[in-house]
């Protein structure tokens, strides 16, 4: 019997095993609801939890719920309160980036462009594939969450496509991590595309002209960065046209910066 109740124990851990390696932390912001009854039994209600929302009923101005049990749960008093070392699935761009981070220091690499590729291409993206299929042999067929699946490959995508450090490599170039997150996504969108120098005019004066500044440098020292081998991108100035209002970029960049947290 201990066999069957190990080899249950150890599917279900295995099924759990993609979910929990895309899961980041709840911040202590997110509150819920604690409802007692006048035993001082009390249930969850949030949003945050596997249980669904308790359906709320009324009878003779009386409130009550129904429990997980199916049965009725007399409400007498509600406690707020913060959650606390929960966590959700990474599904944003921002959590993407957080989810990376924590990975990347749990391996206790160097904080080095060789070894992030090191990092990215040879132990996270093979890990995250043996997860799934793991997840999807010990799910079987018709148990498989689609959710953390398709965040998975959404995963998987967001990797591929960047070599982000874990901090900021130029401090004298970008304010902050943020800062040089921002113009790492903003550099893959654009490296490929024809107008060098006027995508990479109108890169630096958005990030130089935000407040506070995204870039801390001259343009000089800009142009020295992005036409490393790093970057590879030869430009022999930065053009001042592009400065100001009306940058053609301005949209994206609104957007990438909100989604990087």
């Amino acid at each position: 019997m201990s066999d069957i109740w190990n080899d249950l124990s150890k599917k279900v851990m295995d099924r759990g095993a993609l979910k929990q390696f895309l899961s980041i932390p709840i911040e202590d912001k997110y509150c819920g609801e604690l409802y007692y009854n006048e035993k001082g039994e009390g249930f969850y209600d949030t949003f945050y939890t596997e249980n669904p929302e308790p359906e709320k009923f009324e009878s003779d101005g009386q409130i009550y719920y129904i429990n997980q049990k199916g049965e009725r749960f007399d409400v007498v008093k509600k406690e707020k309160y913060i959650l606390k070392n929960q966590t959700r699935l990474a599904e944003t761009t921002a959590d993407f980036h957080k989810l990376y981070k924590n990975h990347f220091k749990d391996s206790k690499l160097n904080n080095t462009q060789k070894e992030n590729e090191h990092y990215r291409k040879e132990v996270l993206t093979p890990r995250i594939e043996a997860l799934l299929k793991l997840h999807k042999k010990s799910a079987g067929k018709a148990n498989i969450d689609a959710k953390v699946t398709f965040i998975a490959n959404e995963y998987l995508k967001f990797i591929r496509r960047n070599a982000s450090y874990v901090e900021n490599p130029h401090k004298d170039v970008f304010l902050d991590d943020k800062a040089y997150w921002i113009f790492k996504e903003l550099h893959e969108i654009h490296k490929d595309k024809k107008s060098k120098l006027a995508n990479y005019s109108r890169i630096y004066w958005i990030m130089k002209e935000d407040k506070p500044n995204q870039i801390l440098c001259s343009n000089t020292r800009f142009v020295e960065l992005v036409n490393t081998e790093l970057y590879n991108i030869s430009i022999d100035r930065i053009d001042s046209r592009h400065s100001g209002s009306g940058n053609k970029i301005q949209s994206l960049y609104e957007r990438i910066k909100n989604e990087i947290v």
